[in-house]
């Protein structure tokens, strides 16, 4: 019977120990739990200035941009032909002679703000024009 006793006591004492180091494993769990939390939090935080600084830099970069609509392309054309059309609408529709270097790539133009404001001098036309932004500013 003492033997009994004592195998019972020696597994309760075996059974307190696994108890305590479980208990600290979880408080050790916890913890890290608790930091990645914070760290998740932080580095969302970081993404979303991130992607603030992302959009004001690409909006920086579209901010002379404009964006013509409804133009004809030939199945060959360059990037020649498509700046000699756009050419071509503005000095046609707008009445402006533009200089070489007005148009930075065909769909690039200096003189954005008189182009958008100007643009109901398209209305009788396919073409239509409009400033050329970042997706997430043109879905607000």
């Amino acid at each position: 019977m003492e033997a009994k006793l004592i195998l019972v006591l020696s597994k309760l004492d075996l059974l307190e120990n696994k108890s305590d180091t479980a208990i600290r494993n979880i408080a050790i769990l916890s913890a890290t739990i608790e930091n990645l939390k914070t760290e998740n939090s932080n580095l969302r935080t970081q993404m979303q200035q991130m992607e603030k600084k992302i959009d004001y830099l690409e909006n920086q970069s579209r901010r002379n941009n404009v964006i013509f609509y409804n133009v004809k392309e030939d199945a060959k054309e360059t990037w020649e032909d498509t700046e000699a059309k756009v050419r071509q609408i503005i000095d046609s529709q707008y009445k402006i002679s533009l200089g070489d270097k007005d148009i930075e790539r065909a769909h690039r133009l200096g003189t954005n703000d008189f182009i958008v404001r100007n643009a109901f001098k398209l209305k009788n036309t396919p073409v239509s024009v409009s400033e050329d932004f970042s997706k997430h500013i043109l879905e607000k």
